[in-house]
Order: C-alpha cells, then sequence, then structure tokens
C-alpha cells in the first residue's frame, strides 16, 4: 500500500479544522463566518485549547497549507501530525461541555 504524505497532511488539516469546529459549536463560540486561526484563537484565548493541544491544532494546520500550496510531502512531519491527529481524537466526547471538555483536554496532556 503506497503511503501519500502529501494527500496525508492536506487530510490531518481537515480533521483539525472540523474537530476545532466541533468543539466550538459544543462550546457556543462557533461563527461559521471566522476564518479558522480566529476560532482557532477564540478556542485558546477562551482557555479551552491550552499549551500541547493548541499547538497540536496549529501544527496540523501549518503542516496542511504547506502540503496544499508547497505540495510539502514529508514522510516524517506526516507521521508526526498523524500521531498529533490521534491524540487530539482519542478523548470521546470531550467536547459535551465546556467544562468537561476543558478537563479532558487538560487531562490528555498534563
Amino acid at each position: 500500500m503506497p503511503f501519500d504524505p502529501n494527500t496525508c497532511l492536506i487530510k490531518l488539516r481537515q480533521f483539525g479544522e472540523l474537530l476545532a469546529q466541533l468543539i466550538a459549536a459544543n462550546v457556543g463560540v462557533y461563527d461559521h463566518e471566522a476564518r479558522q486561526i480566529d476560532l482557532m484563537r477564540r478556542l485558546r484565548d477562551k482557555g479551552i485549547l491550552k499549551g500541547k493541544i493548541f499547538d497540536f491544532f496549529d501544527q496540523l494546520c501549518l503542516a496542511g497549507n504547506d502540503a496544499t500550496h508547497a505540495f510539502a510531502d514529508d514522510q516524517r512531519t506526516a507521521l508526526s501530525n498523524l500521531k498529533y491527529a490521534r491524540q487530539l481524537g482519542v478523548q470521546p466526547g470531550y467536547a459535551q461541555n465546556k467544562t468537561r471538555c476543558k478537563f479532558l483536554l487538560q487531562s490528555v496532556f498534563y
């Protein structure tokens, strides 16, 4: 089975964007007209995405943009980003409410 780092990075960026949008919707700060970076900053500023969690979302976005616009296809970057996405996605139901979201996000990394 061939490994396509470029497509992997693009899809991981999309995963990160959707996950951030779902979190924002569940905590009541989603705005469908806002740019993704503004949404991420809003979640960070409200204390929903902290430390490594915000960094993982940011890395998915940056690497995905690089893959999309500069055709980046580094296997090591793709594998690292796959690990970041897994960490972000393994917490089922962490965005059910703001308090639970903060608790579970913090418990994964601290």
